[in-house]
């Protein structure tokens, strides 16, 4: 008994004390944090490079209460711009026409149902800057996802893809009118 106590209290001690593996699997975290941030990773939708982005900016062609129009707004927001609602205050007005969203079967499973699809969410973005000069002419900016849902998952909507998708979308919108100024 009087063996089993001292070698609990000696395990004690020892058990405060850092060992090399701890120390090495810190330091290797440690490393692998830095290469992440010297690579430039961010999460998804932490950052957005619009250095150039005009301060004032207008939308037109979609309604305000859509998810598209919510993300700029969240983006141009996000970017430090301020979103106007008339034309004539903004610096640039961006013009959002031939908005899509489009789905097709990629693959159906052995009794014909489909199991695998290509998203499609596309628009025609234009712009014209304060003195009416054209800044974009009419592109066409699309965002493509492929989705695959199991057979035991038939019940799953593709909202949340969707939605990312649009984000993904209004910043393709925010870099080319950025990169355009």
């Amino acid at each position: 008994a009087r063996q089993a106590g001292q070698h609990r209290r000696q395990m004690k001690s020892s058990d405060t004390r850092p060992s090399y593996v701890d120390l090495a699997r810190v330091g290797v975290m440690l490393i692998a944090l830095l290469v992440l941030a010297a690579c430039g990773f961010q999460p998804r939708g932490q950052s957005l490079q619009t250095q150039g982005l005009p301060d004032k900016i207008a939308i037109t062609g979609e309604r305000i209460n859509t998810p598209l129009h919510r993300a700029l707004r969240r983006q141009i927001t996000a970017a430090g711009s301020t979103l106007v609602d008339q034309p004539e205050e903004a610096d640039t007005v961006m013009n959002i026409g031939a908005r899509n969203s489009r789905s097709r079967v990629l693959s159906v499973d052995s009794q014909n149902r489909a199991v695998e699809f290509e998203l499609i969410e596309s628009a025609r973005l234009s712009s014209t800057n304060r003195d009416g000069r054209p800044g974009i002419a009419g592109v066409t900016l699309s965002v493509e996802r492929i989705l695959l849902r199991p057979p035991e998952n038939q019940l799953a909507d593709d909202g949340d893809q969707r939605e990312d998708m649009l984000i993904d979308l209004a910043s393709q919108m925010l870099r080319r009118l950025a990169a355009n100024r």
